[in-house]
């Protein structure tokens, strides 16, 4: 049987563009750990400063997101990445509710943790 090049050509190109898409969302995943990792440092210290209870609840949900997405050895962008990737929704914005003081350093931080997350969510969505 005569195989054809231009089908063999983009058999393999789409091989490869699935590569590539694997290797890209485990930067995203790793980015998003490492984001959570800063983010949990600047909670524990704004904690240890305020006491305020609602800070340790945040801790709380990153805590357990991070532990999900450690665990989680291969991390394939598919609809099971949502039990780690959903309790980490709008905590910024949900902090800043609680808060009149939208200055604070660790905002930043929580925001860049929502935006890591609506990216790889964006993509599993799709």
């Amino acid at each position: 049987m005569l195989q054809c090049p231009v089908i063999t050509e983009l058999t393999i190109s789409f091989r490869n563009f699935i590569k590539h898409m694997k290797t890209d969302n485990n930067i995203l995943f790793l980015e998003l750990e490492k984001q959570l990792k800063v983010t949990i440092e600047k909670l524990e210290v704004k904690e240890k400063s305020s006491g305020e209870k609602v800070v340790s609840e945040y801790i709380k949900k990153y805590k357990g997101a991070l532990s999900l997405l450690k665990a989680d050895t291969v991390k394939p962008l598919g609809k099971n990445s949502l039990k780690y990737l959903n309790p980490l929704l709008n905590n910024a914005r949900g902090y800043m509710e609680t808060s009149s003081d939208y200055t604070q350093s660790f905002l930043e931080d929580m925001n860049k943790t929502d935006k890591n997350n609506l990216t790889i969510m964006s993509l599993i969505i799709r």
